[in-house]
Parts: structure tokens; sequence; C-alpha cells
């Protein structure tokens, strides 16, 4: 693993935030330094899953709560930020490619950015 990649890894790794028992995997996903990469990948995973379901759940309130033309300017900005989304999280991937890491990194990115456009699609709720 090139220092680069180890860094990003690592970083990774701190920035998750602590989640409970995992779900159904068996990992628990309370101490990330004990966590073989497996279960890494298997925490990271959950809470890019958590991320998403936020996601869909500020989008559905935001298209209840705004005219029908913002709602079609939103719902086409989310149709481009989907392909984005994927495309940016395989570029970072990439740094791991075929490595036992490479899903942590594709799965934490997800959720970091599917996090940020929550945050943004948040701006529309209640308008």
């Amino acid at each position: 693993m090139t220092g680069r990649a180890w860094i990003l890894a690592a970083g990774v790794a701190l920035m998750l935030p602590v989640v409970a028992q995992a779900q159904g995997h068996g990992w628990d996903c309370s101490d990330y330094d004990v966590l073989p990469q497996q279960g890494l990948n298997a925490c990271v995973g959950d809470d890019y899953r958590a991320a998403d379901a936020e996601l869909n759940a500020v989008y559905q309130r935001v298209m209840g709560s705004v005219w029908p033309e913002m709602a079609d300017r939103i719902r086409a900005a989310q149709r481009l930020w989907i392909p984005y989304r994927d495309a940016a999280c395989e570029a970072e991937a990439e740094l791991m490619r075929g490595g036992s890491a490479e899903p942590m990194l594709r799965l934490s990115c997800l959720a970091r950015l599917t996090r940020a456009r929550t945050a943004e699609l948040l701006f529309f709720e209640g308008m």
C-alpha cells in the first residue's frame, strides 16, 4: 500500500461514525481499531446504507413540500448527481483497486457524498 493510500485508508477509518452492533453480520462496529478489513468493509457498508436511507427520507419530504416546477428541477439535479457520486467514488476506490480495502474506500466515499447531498437538499425543506 502506498503512503498516500495508507493515510487515506486510516483517515477514512477514523472519521467513520461509531455505530453500535452492526446489522446482521455480527461485527461490533463500535471500535474500528480492532476490526479486520472484512469487518471494516461491513461496518462502512452499514454506514452508507444509513446515509442513503436518510437521503431518501429527506428527498421525499422535500419533494412533497416544494412547488411542481422546483420539484422538477430538484429531480433533474438528483438524477445527475447520482452518476457523479458513483463515478467520484469509483475514482477514490481506484486507489486500492483489487485490494481488500477497495470496498471500504468506495463505501466511505458513497456515505460522505450522500451525507453532503442530504445537507444540500435540506436547504429546500419547508419551501
